[in-house]
Order: C-alpha cells, then structure tokens, then sequence
C-alpha cells in the first residue's frame, strides 16, 4: 500500500478549469449553508445572515485558491506531472480541510457570534470537509476523461475502431416470481 502512496499522481494546473472547479464549490457551499444551516445565526436580520453565510463562500474561494491555484505558481516544480505524488495529494487536501475547519470555526465565533460547543464546533469540521471532498471528486472524473481519450486515440492509432456490432445478442433475465423480465443486449453488460 505504501507503494501505491509514492506513484505519480496528476495534478491539474489548469487554471480556468480549477478557478471554474474552486468558484462552483464555493458558491455550492454558499447554498449548502444557506439551506441547511449547519451553524444558526440567531440575533441577525435576514439579509445580514445573507451576508455572514456568504463569508462561508468567500472562505472556501480564499483556501482552495491558494491551496490549488496559489502553491502551484509558488512552487512548480514540485506540482509537475511526474514529481506530484499520491501522498502529496492527500497531504494538500488534508491541509485544506484542516484551514477551512479552522478557518469556518473562528469565523463562525467572531462575526457570527455564536458560542462554540463541542457539536457545533464539530458539525463545522465536517461541513469543511465538502468543498475538499467535491473537489477530489471532479480532479478524479477529469482524471478518468484524459485517461478514456488517452485509450480512444490509441485504439484508432492501432486501428481498432469501437464500433458497436449491429448483431449484438440480447441476454434476457427473469425476477424470482418471474413477473419482471430485463434484456438487455451483450455489449451493455460490463459485471455479473
């Protein structure tokens, strides 16, 4: 497992696609608190609620920013293709989850006064670990799209072309009570 740790790991320096990726997140957070409410925010009129759930948004685009887009032009040796490693992924994404966590809680104590409990302060560490979780997710479909046009240009280099057979067989399955009956047809199958 520890080998698997230390493989080379691509890292997106795209910056429209992470700026895109990191202003969707944070403004998904925005609305997660806004409709959720993780944290209440009593004392305040609506509209400046608006605006202390809104500084959740801007401390999400503060840390990922400068975790994903601000690092890299610091340091771009240590972002390329081959020198990013696995590890090296998740130590960034734990450093982001730790800043927005701390970030979020000391927000959340001093502009939105409220008193910090155990639950609230812990409810608060989970809701920090969204915006890191959604951005591995969309970094790891990017990855798996490179990864299908890469075997798709080297399947037409080879000259393999992935045409469906217009001959496919059909395989039929029955329910238990036979009342239910799903065809489907061979190339649409991948696991049994």
């Amino acid at each position: 497992m520890l080998n698997n740790l230390n493989k080379p790991y691509p890292f997106f320096d795209d910056l429209w696609f992470n700026l895109k990726v990191i202003v969707g997140i944070s403004l998904g957070m925005f609305l997660f608190i806004l409709f959720f409410q993780p944290v209440y925010l009593s004392g305040f009129e609506f509209n400046t609620q608006l605006m202390i759930i809104a500084g959740y948004g801007g401390i999400s685009l503060l840390v990922l920013s400068l975790n994903n887009i601000v690092l890299p032009s610091i340091f771009p040796r240590l972002f390329l293709k081959g020198n990013w490693k696995l590890y090296m992924d998740i130590l960034l994404q734990l450093l982001s989850w730790a800043m927005l966590a701390v970030a979020y809680n000391f927000y959340t104590r001093y502009v939105g006064q409220v008193a910090l409990t155990f639950a609230t302060s812990f409810r608060i560490i989970l809701v920090g670990l969204f915006p890191v979780v959604i951005l591995v997710l969309v970094n790891r479909f990017k990855n798996l799209r490179l990864k299908v046009l890469e075997l798709e240009e080297l399947a037409q280099e080879a000259g393999i072309s992935p045409t469906v057979n217009s001959m496919d067989p059909e395989v039929t399955f029955d329910s238990e009570n036979k009342s239910e009956i799903l065809t489907l047809k061979l190339s649409e199958i991948l696991f049994i």
